[in-house]
């Protein structure tokens, strides 16, 4: 019972903490935008004497998927020099989460500089397994973590929904994933490591920056729709194809460009989860307007079992956009993100992609009719539930 209770608290505690920090970053948070992550670490990466441009063919952008992401996390960690640089929406206090807090006091201990900013808006998520808990936590894991003179924790409301991993100043990994059991065991989701200093400088100094290689990395986190021109924009350039893999779909300006390009005789596949967390009427409602007013020919709905978490838009084979963006409003528009745009080139990461959509559509199972909704269901997806 007084366990019981102690989660009760714990999640009413990190529910409100995570609320209060989403009200304060929306409404405040415009007049602090100068305020940026992790400041005085920019200020000092960006100031350093300049390096020349890695050339092209001494660069590497890399794909992972699911468990193989958090192996190549546990590898670059353990690589690490001097400098590891975390930014993270949800941490759970889980074994994923404790394995990650473990991996850092390693690494400080070699004597690393951990920096880390913790978004509190992501702390409603966590529950009773939020990390700022861990800071009273008896277990040595955390005792370790917190008290190390080594390891630097912001923890801050930014409506950032971000996550990234930095090491050193020579290779950095944008993700949708978060540090959580059900992100590295159960669900579906990606990350794409970057190699290349320019790369790391392009997103501590919070810049939107192109590359020879064409490789763009995006960061929106002033509050302008950075993302929303993007997708849009991509979204334009298709001829041939269009395939999405999405969480959550609800965005009316998005669902008008699909429908649209369909009947211009263009293929759009969308794999949608089957079991997401939220947003399943939400994405249901979506897939009825798709279905009725796309393209019979052109328009095809999946169900992935499971949850799928990743962000990923594929053109024409050859443009993908992958990252932490959802198609909601929100996420498109105001809330803070980070998501990289290669076009043609390079061509690794872009045929791992294809390989693993092909295995997805083999995994998935087709919507033929558009899904029938009650009253009850329209106020949930009117909901974003």
């Amino acid at each position: 019972m007084k366990h019981l209770m102690h989660r009760w608290y714990r999640s009413v505690k990190s529910i409100i903490r995570g609320l209060m920090g989403y009200v304060y970053a929306k409404h405040v948070g415009q007049r602090i935008r100068s305020l940026r992550l992790f400041t005085k670490i920019r200020t000092r990466m960006v100031l350093r004497k300049a390096h020349k441009q890695v050339p092209e063919e001494d660069q590497s952008v890399l794909l992972w998927a699911d468990s193989k992401a958090f192996d190549r996390f546990e590898k670059l960690i353990k690589r690490a020099r001097h400098t590891i640089i975390v930014q993270m929406f949800i941490w759970a206090d889980d074994v994923t989460g404790k394995w990650m807090g473990q991996l850092l006091t390693e690494a400080a201990d070699r004597g690393v500089e951990v920096h880390i900013m913790k978004e509190t808006v992501g702390d409603v998520f966590e529950t009773s397994r939020d990390f700022m808990s861990t800071k009273e936590s008896d277990d040595l894991v955390w005792k370790r973590f917190w008290n190390h003179d080594k390891i630097h924790v912001a923890h801050r409301a930014h409506a950032n929904h971000a996550k990234c991993i930095i090491i050193d100043d020579s290779v950095i990994v944008i993700t949708g994933m978060n540090f959580a059991n059900e992100y590295r065991f159960h669900w579906h989701d990606y990350a794409l490591e970057l190699c290349g200093k320019h790369f790391v400088r392009q997103y501590l100094a919070g810049m939107s920056s192109h590359d020879a290689s064409n490789v763009q990395i995006l960061v929106s986190n002033d509050g302008t729709p950075l993302m929303r021109k993007t997708i849009m924009h991509l979204l334009s350039l298709a001829r041939r194809s269009i395939f999405l893999e999405q969480a959550y779909l609800s965005d009316p300006e998005i669902l008008a460009a699909l429908i649209q390009a369909s009947h211009k005789k263009i293929d759009v596949t969308l794999i949608l989860p089957q079991n997401p967390d939220v947003h399943f009427n939400a994405n249901m409602e979506s897939v009825r307007q798709l279905l009725l007013q796309g393209s019979k020919k052109r328009m095809r709905v999946l169900l992935y079992p499971g949850m799928v978490h990743g962000k990923i838009i594929l053109v024409d084979h050859m443009h993908a956009l992958i990252g932490s963006t959802n198609l909601i409003p929100s996420s498109l528009d105001s809330v803070g993100e980070a998501c990289v745009l290669i076009s043609k080139k390079p061509l690794r990461p872009l045929i791992t992609l294809r390989r693993i959509l092909l295995k997805d559509l083999v995994k998935s199972k087709y919507i033929e009719k558009p899904p029938h909704f009650s009253f009850l269901r329209k106020m949930l997806a009117w909901g974003q539930l």
